[in-house]
Formats: C-alpha cells, sequence, structure tokens
C-alpha cells in the first residue's frame, strides 16, 4: 500500500526507538528511495527554517505550506507534494546475528505502537530491513518477515536462508555498497558505543512540527 513520505518517517522512529533498545543494533539508516526524498525534505527545511505546524484540520496528508521556494517536488504556490512510496528500506549495523529474532519483534513493536498513537496504518511488511555487520561493513542478509523462521515457503528454499534464524537470503541478489554510503543513507540511530558516524537527521526534530 503506498503510504505519504512523512507518514513512513514517522513510522521510522516508532521502530527505530525500539530496535535501538537491541543491544546488538549498533546503527540504523533509511536507503533507497525515502533516504533520498528525506534528504530533500532536509534541505528544504535547511533553506526555509522549520515545518511550520499543521493548520486545524489538516495532517500529513495534506500539502505542507512553502511560500518563496519552488523545485522538484513543489507546486507553483510554494507548497510540498507529498509524496507516496511503498516502502521503508532500512540498513541496520549488527555486532552479531544471534539476536534476528529480537530485532524482528522490535520491528513489529515499533509499527505496533505506531498504529496504535492513532496515526496511520503501516504494516510490517512495508519495512525491508538490511543487515550489516557492524565492524566490516559487510551485508549479511535481511531481516525475515515470517513470524517462524524457515516457514517452508518457496522463497526460504535459497541456499543457505533461514539457516540462522530470521536471516533472510535471496537468490541472485547482490547489495552494492554505494547504497549505504554517506551521500546515499539517512543517518536515524548510532549507538553510544558505536565507533562510527553520527545521526546527520533527528527524524524528531523535523516531525515534531509537522505531526501532532
Amino acid at each position: 500500500m503506498d503510504q505519504d513520505i512523512p507518514i513512513l518517517l514517522a513510522a521510522v522512529e516508532f521502530v527505530v526507538e525500539e530496535m535501538a533498545k537491541v543491544p546488538s543494533v549498533k546503527k540504523v539508516a533509511i536507503i533507497g528511495s525515502l533516504a533520498k526524498n528525506a534528504k530533500k525534505m532536509q534541505e528544504l527545511d535547511r533553506l526555509t527554517g522549520s515545518y511550520p505546524p499543521d493548520k486545524e484540520g489538516e495532517g500529513l496528508m495534506e500539502y505542507y505550506d512553502r511560500s518563496e521556494i519552488h523545485k522538484e517536488g513543489f507546486s507553483q504556490s510554494g507548497k510540498f507534494r507529498a509524496k507516496q512510496m511503498k516502502d521503508v528500506d532500512l540498513a541496520v549495523w549488527v555486532n552479531g546475528i544471534e539476536d534476528l529474532g529480537t530485532i524482528r519483534r522490535a520491528l513489529a513493536v515499533g509499527v505496533k505502537k505506531f498504529i496504535a498513537s492513532g496515526k496511520y496504518g503501516v504494516s510490517n511488511n512495508e519495512f525491508d530491513v538490511f543487515l550489516l555487520d557492524a565492524t566490516s561493513g559487510k551485508y549479511l542478509g535481511n531481516l525475515c518477515s515470517y513470524a517462524m523462521c524457515p516457514k517452508g515457503k518457496d522463497d526460504c528454499q535459497t541456499t543457505g536462508c533461514g539457516k540462522v534464524p530470521f536471516l533472510k537470503l535471496y537468490r541472485q541478489f547482490i547489495f552494492y555498497p554505494d547504497a549505504v554510503n554517506e551521500k546515499a543513507r539517512f543517518d536515524v540511530y548510532d549507538s553510544p558505543d558505536a565507533c562510527s558516524i553520527q545521526p546527520e537527521y533527528n527524524l524528531a526534530a523535523l516531525l515534531k512540527n509537522m505531526v501532532k
């Protein structure tokens, strides 16, 4: 299901808050198309100041007022068009893959809390989690979305898939390192003991004036 970008970013905030409680999680970043669009929103925030509070009756589904800027993604009146995307790609750097079940549960709890907050419906399946080694940066696989692993589905038949519980492997899939370079990713969490770049972006700071 397509969702507005601000809705997905707000859901990420809840999910990351739960993932941060898992000791093996050292860093989380948004990657892919959502990261690209989030960076555009960050640049707009830098150029025009913080987002104005929602007017009465307006919410995330509405346009966001901008009076003096016109660029890609913006209307002639200076309003930001809330684009829609199907899912969230998250890169998660982990120190070990022994507790992926805990990370999967953290994702589920974060989504559940987001929905319970009275916002918009987002499902676990709208999150695609790419796992990387926190020390080497090596791509390890994806976080399995099934409640049990292995599930016995056709996509579970890939060699090695499920050998480590909840570690999803894809046939003929190549994860390109450029997907998580500094220009492509959108950092949202760093563990206090992680020797990595601090988050460039505070979701709560940008969303606090957009979401009531």
